[in-house]
């Protein structure tokens, strides 16, 4: 039982009966989906995030953490890139124009891709980011923000 909070997986001995039906399935929210939280908890990147579940500027930072699986997932071909198998939707509108760039942060077990989106066009409130792998396996992830600029 030590160990859980240190590898943050959830608790096996949490006795709350309905503790994985608070919210309809689609309305999962997750710590490790927004940087400001990995930080403030000393967490290590390991999935895609977003600067912060409330975007108070015009710009969506994502933020793509290379995996190992990806090496399985994606059969990069001569002049591929791993950003190129990327795609990104919010809402129902696909972002076919996103610049990707190599990432190297301090922590070397960190690299990945990274983008600024212009969300200036979005209106303020809820909005949901998928960020889906195209590969055999459709590996898709949601990261639900709410935009807070005009």
């Amino acid at each position: 039982t030590s160990v859980y909070r240190l590898m943050h997986w959830p608790n096996v001995i949490d006795v709350r009966e309905h503790r994985f039906e608070m919210a309809p399935y689609e309305n999962h929210m997750s710590h490790s989906r927004y940087l400001d939280q990995v930080k403030n908890e000393g967490f290590k990147i390991i999935s895609p995030v977003i600067q912060s579940e409330l975007i108070v500027d015009n710009h969506l930072m994502i933020y793509i953490p290379y995996n190992k699986k990806y090496d399985y997932m994606v059969d990069l071909k001569q002049g591929e890139n791993l950003s190129s198998y990327v795609e990104i939707m919010i809402d129902d509108s696909l972002y076919t124009n996103v610049s990707w760039y190599s990432y190297w942060p301090i922590r070397n077990e960190e690299i990945g891709i990274k983008t600024y989106v212009d969300i200036k066009h979005l209106e303020r409130g809820r909005h949901k980011l998928s960020i889906n792998l195209n590969d055999e396996s459709g590996s898709r992830i949601d990261i639900v923000f709410w935009k807070d600029a005009e």
